[in-house]
């Protein structure tokens, strides 16, 4: 073997060496801010607390430089909305966002992270902020700054605790990155339709339809009066106390902005009115201008301007007087109902 090989296998051998120390070095004293398992990887966040403590939650996150935010509560008729609105929240919808913030897990953690790094973790501009507030009045603070350099993971940060940085994987705060409108009651002409009395219809032939019911028959008076079938009148009812919202076009309501979607002259309408005293009357003004296949629309008993699909007043607010009447098998020409022969018109 030429020397000059001998001397190349040497050079070779104690780089080797040097780099085996180096090594060594970084695994065994070099241990700030290394990324290290606990439990394989399993820490829950939300540790030691039952769901059913949770009496307060507030979301704001970033999407797309834009800044978003709800506010919700525990009350004693359920849940509300709090910010940026206030109303009754979907109660399936908080339990679903609960649910999820219960099983947040962290798959490795930081430690001993210097303050100095808050800023290249992204807390000063952090993507989500989650409180979780506790019946007994404490608060548990979820802070996820920017993108682990692991796809799609997040560095997280509980009660401002600047030393200990979760790695979590973004996907589990999917439920927390939601609109303020998916918490709102998607059933927003909820009554009980079987105590519905009264009803208004202004439908799709541009003329106003009322219907009342006194005794045991419900009768149609406009725009001509006839007796009409207690089921066809009930079913819809129930159509319109099912029709879903779905989202919030302004979270205002003003003059201008009714004026502006044309909700000044709606070309849809309905008005319902209970016996139950709670519920009095609900009322819905939909306009004939619309976002797309979105219909501007709003109701008192909401704040702001909603969008309701096209699709939903398709299916409710085309009407004839004969709407209302015993529904007939087109075939047999029979009354469905109660199997009596009529003449179709």
């Amino acid at each position: 073997m030429k020397k000059s090989q001998q001397k190349l296998i040497i050079n070779l051998v104690l780089l080797f060496g040097v780099l085996l120390i180096l090594g060594g070095f970084y695994l065994f004293f070099v241990q700030p801010e290394n990324i290290k398992k606990k439990d394989w990887g399993k820490i829950q966040l939300l540790s030691g607390i039952d769901k059913n403590d949770i009496i307060g939650i507030d979301i704001v996150f970033t999407q797309l430089s834009n800044t978003f935010g709800v506010a919700l509560n525990r009350s004693t008729n359920g849940w509300a909305v709090m910010h940026p609105y206030k109303t009754l929240a979907y109660a399936a919808e908080v339990e679903k966002l609960i649910g999820d913030l219960m099983v947040l897990k962290s798959d490795d953690i930081l430690t001993n992270v210097t303050p100095d790094k808050i800023k290249e973790f992204g807390f000063d501009q952090p993507i989500d902020v989650i409180d979780v507030y506790l019946a007994d009045g404490k608060k548990i603070n979820i802070i996820n700054g920017g993108f682990a350099p692991v796809d799609n993971y997040y560095y997280t940060m509980l009660n401002h605790d600047s030393n200990n940085i979760y790695i979590v994987y973004s996907y589990m705060f999917s439920s927390s990155e939601r609109y303020a409108d998916i918490y709102i009651q998607r059933n927003f002409f909820s009554m009980n339709a079987t105590a519905v009395t009264n009803v208004m219809i202004r439908a799709m032939d541009g003329r106003d339809y009322y219907l009342g019911y006194s005794g045991s028959q419900w009768t149609l008076y406009k725009p001509k009066k006839m007796d009409v079938d207690n089921y066809a009148v009930q079913r819809k009812i129930l159509e319109f106390t099912a029709m879903p919202l779905v989202q919030f076009a302004f979270y205002e309501r003003t003059p201008e902005l009714i004026k502006m979607c044309g909700l000044d002259k709606p070309k849809f309408i309905v008005k319902a009115y209970s016996s139950i005293p709670e519920e009095g009357m609900k009322e819905v003004y939909i306009s004939g201008k619309t976002n797309g296949q979105l219909h501007y629309a709003y109701t008192p008993s909401l704040p702001g301007i909603i969008f309701i699909n096209n699709a939903d007043i398709l299916a409710r607010f085309k009407i004839t007087p004969e709407t209302f009447l015993v529904p007939v098998n087109p075939e047999t020409n029979v009354n469905t109902n109660k199997l009596e022969i009529i003449k179709v018109q």
